[in-house]
């Protein structure tokens, strides 16, 4: 079983969708579009918060976090895809559905918390205003 081809190939789609994330979050900067910014948020979240919470690198070592990142989940993904049996193709789903559920529980706990910070950053606001 020669599976090289299909971790290279899985990795470059890995590397390509972060590609796809930092351009559309630079474009974002001036279009401001709440879905892009959903879309953006679900593909850093995980990576972000490991690099930054867990491991405090420094921004330049985020950045080559974030590649590194997708670069082993796409890897990872075209392993099992790269083999003959079902039983492979099978794990393959779960990893995606695992990766979807962990990023989708880490948008949405970063979401809540920016709100939270907002939340009492208005009512701070208010109660210097009155």
């Amino acid at each position: 079983m020669n599976v090289k081809k299909p971790i290279v190939i899985g990795g470059v789609i890995g590397v390509s969708g972060a590609l796809i994330a930092v351009v559309l979050a630079r474009l974002n900067d001036a279009w401001d579009n709440q879905t892009v910014r959903g879309i953006i948020n679900f593909l850093a979240g995980v990576p972000m918060l490991i690099s930054d919470v867990k491991l405090k690198l420094p921004q330049l070592f985020q950045n080559i976090f974030f590649f590194v990142y997708w670069l082993l989940v796409g890897g990872i993904m075209g392993w099992p895809l790269g083999a003959k049996k079902a039983a492979f193709k099978a794990l393959a789903a779960v990893f995606v559905i695992a990766v979807i559920f962990a990023h989708r529980a880490v948008q949405i706990n970063l979401e809540q918390e920016l709100e939270g910070a907002l939340r009492a950053l208005g009512e701070i606001f208010r109660g210097v205003i009155k």
